[in-house]
């Protein structure tokens, strides 16, 4: 999936994100299992943009809360927004909306 910044992205249903151990991870259950055999460690503004995710967002949508929460410029919001976006839809962990 190409990641742009006019389409509106939301988490597949199908991971879970716990905290273990005072860390978030996220968990595939049911069959992603299969297609993704591990977890991913989330640090705060990942879990942010994680859970920004749960409902349709673009990336600019994101970017402006990621700064705002974190009190960072929009540019480097939007660099790490793209980025985590991007490890996600290679995971396919995201759905275009």
């Amino acid at each position: 999936m190409k990641i742009d910044d006019n389409i509106k992205y939301q988490t597949k249903p199908n991971y879970i994100r716990r905290k273990v151990g005072g860390n978030d991870i996220l968990i595939p259950v049911a069959e992603n299992v299969a297609d993704f055999n591990g977890f991913i460690e989330l640090n705060p503004a990942a879990a942010f943009i994680w859970d920004s995710l749960k409902s349709p967002a673009d990336i600019h949508e994101i970017s402006i809360a990621l700064a705002e929460k974190f009190d960072i410029d929009e540019a480097t919001a939007k660099m790490d927004t793209k980025e985590f976006i991007s490890l996600l839809s290679e995971h396919r962990m995201l759905v275009e909306v």
